[in-house]
């Protein structure tokens, strides 16, 4: 394999869900190839990085008004198919 094909390959054998005919090859690849290698270790400092940020929850507030805008919308819904029939 080239750098050109494993590339683009690299988050998925990075998440462990490359097509298992393609394993062997990237990682064959990679291990003679030092830039591929480089992006690999970079791309798991990455993924490592993102998993580590803290998610926050949103206040209750946005729960509310986005039950009051759904269900806002559903009654203009309901009201507009009315209006059709």
């Amino acid at each position: 394999m080239t750098c050109l094909k494993v590339v683009p390959l690299i988050d998925d054998f990075a998440d462990k869900c490359l097509a298992e005919s393609l394993k062997e090859s990237v990682r064959s690849h990679i291990d003679s190839c030092p830039e591929c290698e480089s992006k690999l270790n970079e791309t798991q400092r990455l993924k490592t990085l993102l998993q580590r940020l803290a998610v926050p929850y949103p206040a209750l507030i946005y729960f509310n008004e986005a039950t009051d805008l759904i269900l806002t919308r559903i009654a203009d819904e309901r009201r507009a198919h009315q209006e059709i029939h």
